[in-house]
Formats: structure tokens, C-alpha cells, sequence
């Protein structure tokens, strides 16, 4: 008896990843050299903070455009509302009239994120570098990109995850996290206000994938919709990545993660159809026991029969309603 493969987790080779900074700078490398991910490749001033003060915006007596102030000092006014500088910065204002406020600019190091090669630089803005990863599959993704670090919460309750978002409160914009086996609306809008970068979860109801795409949300889903585990292998392999550089590519709907140089890819092919037997893992899709993961107790000729991954309940199943797991 033979069933279809899922293949959650993967190696590739030769993978391209442009890391560009965000102004125009001094790329420090070359083509040819290899690179490790926190390497520095190049560098550019940037300021962090910006205040758009609008085009009514008088400047106090004695001040002038691109002057470096201090912070609290009075720089002006709009109407009868004084503005004080909330930070060290500058004072300028563009073409159209409008004024801003902007922080001194500080370095900004470029750094390629990954093991890999320098294959082709854009002079002062960015670098291309062949690399390999190993890519985790989702079920389902929006269709985003953000690269960043990965935060992993433990299973699997909402009030831990809440807990865990909350400690992340002052240094969560921009992660990459794994909240859990299912996603929570209040999860979900704490995120939207941190600004994280992307959430990943084991599943999702289909309301809540739409209100992750209203809100902008980067969502990967890697079992399915409804309430369903993440699987035992994708949440081992998350957990020993965490705090690591990854990539989050909801268009091709997987999370690469940087591999050092060298690591090959199986030679083994990967499978459309396996073969059923005894200690295989599968996930099934029946109404007791939809989604569940589990491994094959044991085969007869009329039925699989599956031990979830709680170690205490066998269900029967049959194809099309089973899946091997790789």
C-alpha cells in the first residue's frame, strides 16, 4: 500500500540572496570571497529617527536648516504648539516645504546573513551571494518577504504566548516568530502593534489568514487551517535555530534557513508515493482526528493503523485520508 508524501523539510544548493543597505554606502568586499553571517560587507550613515513637522511649521528666532540641536532644545513651532527635540538631530526641509526632524546619522553595517560567496556587487548599494538553506515548507503563506531574526516560543498555550510577545514588547519589530499550534486573534493584533516581521504557527482558521492579510501581517502556516499541531520535526528544527538570521518567502510559501558552506543536499530522490510500514510518520485527515500527526503502529491488508503523537490513541485511517511525512 502507498500513500503521498509531504516533504515539510529540504535542503537546496545554490540559492541567491541580494543584501542591499538602505542608502547608498561602500560595499568592503569582492567577488569571490566567502562570507560567514555576520561578516560585515559594507557600511553607510543612517538616521534612525524621522519627524515629518509638516509645512506650517515656524523655526524659532536664531536657528537655521541643518543645524545640529540638542535634545530638548525648542527648535519651533506649529501654530501655538512649541516643538522640543526629543533626540539629538538635525533640522531641514525639503523641496515642497515641509520640515523635518532627524536624528544624527549613525553607522550602518551591512551584513550578508548567511554562509556563502560573493558572486556579483552593485558598487555602493548592494552584493549577491550564492549560498544554501534549508527550506521548511508551509501549507500556506502570505505572499511577503522579510528577512530577520527568528524568535521561538515554546508550546503550546495562548497565555504564554502572550507572556512571550509581551518580554519581546521593546525589540519585536522586524522578528520572524513562532507563536505556537494555533493562531490566536489577541496574538495577532499584540503583533500588528510590535510590528513583527513575519508570525509563523502550526495553524490557522481561514478568518484569521484573512485578517493576517488585512493587517499586513507576514503569516506562514505549516499544517493547515483549523486547529492543528506543528509538526514534531518542524518545531525541533525551528527550536534549534532560534535567534538565527532567516528568510521569510511567502511567495514560495517557505522560511529558508542559512546553511554553513558545504552542507549537501541527501542524494536520496524525494518521493511522490512511500511505501506504508510499520514506525513511518504520517499526518491523517479524519473528523476524529483531523490533522493529527502520528506514526504507523502497524499495516494489514484492509487498514493503517496510526499512534498519535500522544502515545495513547490509534486511529484507523485509509487513503486518500493519510500522508507520509518527510
Amino acid at each position: 500500500m502507498y500513500i503521498p508524501v509531504i516533504t515539510k523539510i529540504k535542503i537546496t544548493n545554490g540559492i541567491l540572496v541580494e543584501r542591499d543597505l538602505p542608502k547608498p554606502g561602500e560595499i568592503t568586499t569582492a567577488v569571490g570571497d566567502k562570507v560567514e553571517p555576520s561578516q560585515k560587507i559594507g557600511s553607510t550613515k543612517v538616521s534612525y529617527k524621522i519627524i515629518n513637522l509638516g509645512n506650517k511649521f515656524r523655526l524659532k528666532r536664531g536657528l537655521s536648516f541643518g543645524n545640529t540641536v540638542s535634545k530638548g532644545a525648542v527648535l519651533g513651532s506649529t501654530g501655538i504648539k512649541k516643538f522640543k527635540a526629543p533626540f539629538k538631530g538635525i533640522l531641514y526641509k525639503n523641496d515642497l516645504g515641509s520640515c523635518y526632524f532627524k536624528s544624527v546619522s549613525q553607522d550602518y553595517w551591512l551584513l550578508p546573513g548567511v554562509w556563502g560567496e560573493i558572486v556579483d556587487i552593485k558598487e555602493g548599494i548592494s552584493v549577491l551571494l550564492k549560498t544554501q538553506t534549508k527550506d521548511m515548507q508551509f501549507v500556506a503563506s502570505t505572499p511577503g518577504f522579510v528577512s530577520g531574526e527568528l524568535i521561538v516560543f515554546p508550546n503550546p498555550s495562548e497565555l504564554l504566548e502572550m507572556e512571550y510577545l509581551n518580554r519581546y514588547l521593546k525589540f519585536a519589530s522586524g522578528k520572524i516568530i513562532y507563536v505556537g499550534d494555533c493562531l490566536s486573534p489577541m496574538v495577532l493584533e499584540r503583533a500588528a502593534a510590535l510590528n513583527v516581521g513575519a508570525l509563523l504557527v502550526g495553524s490557522a482558521s481561514a478568518h484569521m489568514f484573512d485578517e493576517a492579510k488585512r493587517l499586513k501581517i507576514n503569516l506562514g502556516i505549516f499544517s493547515g487551517f483549523g486547529d492543528m499541531k506543528t509538526p514534531s520535526s518542524v518545531y525541533f528544527e525551528l527550536n534549534e535555530v532560534s535567534h538565527r538570521y532567516v528568510f521569510f518567502y511567502g511567495d514560495k510559501g517557505k522560511l529558508s534557513i542559512p546553511l554553513p558552506v558545504g552542507t549537501e543536499e541527501p542524494k536520496t530522490k524525494r518521493k511522490v508515493l512511500k511505501f506504508v510500514k510499520k514506525g513511518i510518520d504520517v499526518q491523517i485527515f479524519i473528523s476524529k482526528a483531523y490533522g493529527s500527526y502520528g506514526i504507523v503502529d502497524r499495516v494489514t491488508k484492509s487498514s493503517i493503523f496510526v499512534r498519535l503523537e500522544n502515545g495513547e490513541d490509534i486511529v484507523e485511517v485509509l487513503p486518500p485520508y493519510i500522508f507520509a511525512i518527510e
